[in-house]
């Protein structure tokens, strides 16, 4: 009995220490960048997941069934990511505007989902700064890990 009780304690260990280093790999968010519009109404973008894998996407909607695989973060960028949208505190910034060619970005979680959007391509001056500030960081973050 003294083997069995020992075997399932190193066993529940080994399980909590898996758990807690896959933890530290991944993202509380998901993160959705979306641009397009205009008389053709087509819209394109890119996705991260919580474990860091970049997806383009375009269409008339954003649609799961239209993800490209395009790269993945790595796990100090991801952590990175995540604190990035905590500390601007993205999750409390309202704006929403839209035109002709707008663009947004979407925060989601497994029990919520954040959109801002702006008119045009690029953040404008009236755009929030935070928003302006993560949507720079998130697009460089991108292009330097999408697979060319």
């Amino acid at each position: 009995m003294k083997n069995f009780t020992l075997i399932v304690l190193v066993i529940l260990s080994l399980h909590i220490l898996g758990c807690s280093h896959t933890q530290n790999l991944s993202s509380r968010f998901n993160v959705t960048l979306t641009s397009g519009g205009g008389f053709t109404g087509m819209y394109n973008g890119y996705y991260i997941d919580t474990l860091g894998e970049i997806s383009r996407w375009e269409g008339r909607t954003y649609n799961l069934a239209s993800l490209k695989p395009g790269g993945k973060l790595t796990p100090d960028k991801l952590k990175e990511m995540n604190t990035k949208i905590t500390e601007l505190e993205l999750l409390n910034v309202q704006y929403n505007k839209s035109g002709n060619i707008s663009s947004s970005i979407s925060i989601s979680t497994n029990i919520s989902k954040h959109t801002v959007s702006w008119v045009g391509v690029e953040p404008e001056e009236e755009v929030p700064e935070k928003i302006k500030e993560f949507y720079y960081y998130i697009k460089n973050l991108i292009n330097n890990s999408i697979t060319k």
